[in-house]
Parts: structure tokens; C-alpha cells; sequence
């Protein structure tokens, strides 16, 4: 298989290279049977649209929930703490914000035949607005998915699976920064402790803080079979992955 990119590093993560990723996961704890999205979509984000864009995975263990954002370092840095832009972390604030939310209402309404996500829309409506303009104004009117829609029916599949998975157990939500790096392109890392990297978000961008853990992920394996270099000098590589 040929692939490129993010996409194929965080694929390669999550199948062949999934033992040595799950130990450097924090506070990981294996279950009878992890569960493991790939890219999970929940349709096109922005201030007005009922989408919030996609993870490039999600992870649930014996006691842990992993939001994952992947990113390749492609060129040498001395740079401890990544950015992210804000739409990438509002994934992050939205899905946990309507995790246990939801999750609160099913238990609350588990004996009332009415508990359909139609109901849990218009009753959490304002809740929801006012929690995501806590963390920036031009979210105060965002709504929440409508039902019927596949972005409703893809979250709530998603919503389930978890809930399944964890039964009455409250599991502990993390948001982690995947970071692919080559040791050899990233020399200025060197003798450095990269389990310390931090996550910031762009200045300005957010009210409130977004704790994220930096997972760095060194590429050992992935057979890089051509490489290119544009205009500006960066390298695009196209990777050959095995994944039998």
C-alpha cells in the first residue's frame, strides 16, 4: 500500500505499529477489548455549522478515553511547544462537552421511553452555546447536530460504542498531540526529554485552556520510497506501508 502523510502515519500507528503507540499512550491500561477509531468524522466544522471535523483517531482503554490529533515534524526545530489552531481544539471541548452530557441523560432518562436525541438537542441547546463561549465568542450560537441527519447517527454510533465499552465506569477523557518524527530529520532533539513537550493554542484564538499531552512517536519503520522536494524546499515523501 502506498500513503502519505498523517493519515498513513496515525493508520501505521494504530495496526503495526500499535504495541510500541500504546505504551507511550499516559496512564494507559489495556481492556478485555480496546476500542480504536480511525478518523472519525463529524462533518465540516466552523462557528455556524453543526460539524466539528474529525479526529485523526479515537482510543477507548480499561480507563481512558484518547481525543488524538496527529502531526508530522518534517524539518529540524529546537521548538518544545506545538500550536494548534482553534477548530482542532474545539473537537476536542465539543465531543467531551456532548460525552458526558449525553451520557448523563441516558442515565437520567433510561426509564422514560422518550429519551431521543431530538429531546436532548432541545433541552441541552443552551447549555451547550454557553459552554463553547466560555472558550470563544463566536461559538455562543452553534447548534448541535439535528437528529436524523448522518451527523447525528455517526456521533450517536460513536456515543454508544463508548458507553458500551465503559458501562457505568466514568472513564478519564485525554487529549493527546500524536507527533511523527524521523530522529535523523529532527537532530536538534537529540538529548532532550520529548515526553516534556507541551501544546499550545495560537494567541488570542481562545478563552480558556485546553490541556493536551504530546505523545511523540518516532517513525523506525515506515519505507519511505520516494521523495520530492517543492518550491519552497519541503519535503513531501510518499511512504510504502506493509500492514499484513
Amino acid at each position: 500500500m502506498f500513503v502519505y502523510g498523517e493519515d498513513a502515519m496515525t493508520l501505521y500507528a494504530l495496526t503495526k505499529g500499535k504495541k510500541r503507540f500504546l505504551e507511550l499512550l499516559p496512564d494507559y491500561e489495556e481492556s478485555d477489548r480496546d476500542l480504536f477509531f480511525y478518523r472519525p468524522s463529524f462533518g465540516r466544522g466552523g462557528p455556524a455549522a453543526q460539524g466539528f471535523g474529525e479526529f485523526d483517531a479515537i482510543i477507548a482503554s480499561k480507563s481512558h478515553i484518547y481525543l488524538i490529533e496527529s502531526k508530522w515534524q518534517r524539518e529540524n526545530t529546537t521548538k518544545e511547544e506545538f500550536k494548534l489552531d482553534a477548530p482542532q481544539v474545539f473537537r476536542h471541548v465539543i465531543f467531551q462537552w456532548i460525552y458526558k452530557q449525553w451520557n448523563a441523560w441516558k442515565q437520567q432518562k433510561k426509564k422514560n421511553a422518550e429519551e431521543k436525541w431530538s429531546n436532548f438537542t432541545e433541552c441541552k441547546k443552551c447549555d451547550y452555546q454557553n459552554h463553547l463561549k466560555t472558550f470563544h465568542d463566536a461559538y455562543e450560537s452553534k447548534p448541535l447536530p439535528t437528529a436524523g441527519k448522518l451527523l447525528a447517527e455517526n456521533l450517536q454510533c460513536v456515543l454508544k460504542k463508548l458507553r458500551d465499552h465503559f458501562k457505568k465506569k466514568e472513564p478519564t477523557i485525554t487529549n493527546v498531540l500524536l507527533l511523527f518524527y524521523e530522529k535523523e530529520v529532527v537532530e536538534n532533539w537529540k538529548g532532550k526529554d520529548v515526553n516534556k513537550f507541551k501544546v499550545t493554542t495560537r494567541k488570542g484564538e481562545l478563552k480558556a485552556k485546553v490541556k493536551f499531552k504530546v505523545v511523540p512517536f518516532e517513525l523506525t519503520s515506515m519505507k519511505f520510497v520516494e521523495k520530492q522536494t517543492d518550491k519552497k524546499g519541503k519535503k513531501s515523501k510518499l511512504f510504502k506501508l506493509n500492514l499484513s
